[in-house]
């Protein structure tokens, strides 16, 4: 517990910096990929705002609206890691906040989406799957490795797709079968990368306990 306090005041002391440095021409560049991150955090909030609009008055252009706010997710989540790869400015705050962001961006809006098809609580499910599984393991052992593996980040296409698709599903039969491919393709891969997370942990533990054993024989 100690350990994850310690891990959410630094968090947020980094934060601060980050904001402090975008507004100073000179950090500008360091913090632009946190920033695009954080903008994921952010369009949580209009986007939650539209949806309610939508419970009362169900018009189609503000779904259409929604899902657009929805793409603008998925590119900055494109574009925050090239650009911190281009600039060099890759740093462990920067892959904290891209994690926390993709979470809660995709959990967030699976949830939100429940009120549009049922079926989207498979997707929150696996989602708060995958993240519990990550948790649990970092609990455990606090010295494990949570970076994504390729398995994660090549399933971050298909659930940002479907996440933006979701909102204009209902508008056509084309768009419908479109979103309901893209379910069963992000349904199959997010079920992938909570096998793949824990043969993953799994070896990680085993190395750390065995470097725990050496070293106590040492």
């Amino acid at each position: 517990m100690k350990h994850l306090i310690n891990n959410i005041k630094a968090f947020n002391k980094d934060t601060i910096t980050m904001f402090k440095e975008l507004f100073n021409k000179k950090t500008f560049i360091k913090q632009l990929a946190n920033m695009l991150s954080f903008i994921r955090l952010l369009l949580i909030i209009p986007i939650l705002i539209l949806i309610i609009i939508y419970l009362n008055n169900k018009s189609t252009i503000i779904l259409i609206i929604t899902g657009i706010l929805a793409l603008i997710g998925g590119i900055t989540d494109y574009f925050d890691g090239k650009i911190a790869r281009k600039y060099k400015t890759v740093s462990d705050y920067g892959k904290k906040l891209d994690q926390i962001s993709d979470k809660t961006f995709a959990t967030t809006l699976s949830l939100l989406l429940i009120t549009i098809n049922k079926y989207f609580i498979i997707t929150l499910i696996l989602e708060l799957l995958i993240i519990i599984t990550n948790a649990l393991f970092n609990l455990k052992f606090k010295n494990i490795n949570n970076d994504s593996n390729m398995i994660g980040k090549l399933k971050q296409w298909p659930l940002f797709a479907l996440l933006f698709m979701g909102f204009i599903s209902n508008i056509n039969e084309f768009l419908y079968n479109i979103t309901l491919f893209l379910f069963i393709l992000t349904t199959i891969m997010q079920l992938l990368t909570i096998l793949s997370y824990i043969n993953k942990h799994n070896k990680e533990i085993k190395i750390f306990i065995k470097s725990k054993i050496k070293g106590t024989i040492n």
